[in-house]
């Protein structure tokens, strides 16, 4: 009996966990970052740039977009097909990260503004 009391309770504080996740995955987002301002940030750090799109490359499975606030910054997609007109508005989400030694974000999701 004790043993299925205690089941009850961690699916049920499960289940409240798990709809906490998807609320917060839903309905928070990170603020809107400048490029200076990701271009000041460590490695790793979460960002959420809104930019006109200048230009997108696709290498393979990589497909770079240079967008532009004024400033420009690179941002790298892995796996992904897109191509985005240039002067498309766009946020994108991701973290920040460096190749050869210049700013860049790695974008985990891009939409249309």
């Amino acid at each position: 009996m004790h043993d299925n009391w205690l089941i009850a309770v961690a699916l049920s504080t499960s289940g409240v966990g798990m709809v906490g996740l998807l609320f917060a995955m839903v309905f928070l987002e990170l603020p809107e970052n400048s490029i200076p301002d990701a271009e000041a940030s460590p490695d790793g750090a979460p960002l959420r740039l809104r930019g006109e799109v200048i230009s997108t490359q696709q290498r393979g499975n990589i497909t770079t977009i240079s967008i532009s606030q004024p400033q420009v910054i690179e941002v790298v997609l892995f796996d992904a097909n897109i191509s985005l007109p240039k002067d498309t508005c766009v946020v994108v989400q991701g973290k920040r990260s460096s190749y050869n030694g210049k700013p860049q974000l790695t974008a985990t999701r891009v939409r249309r503004c």
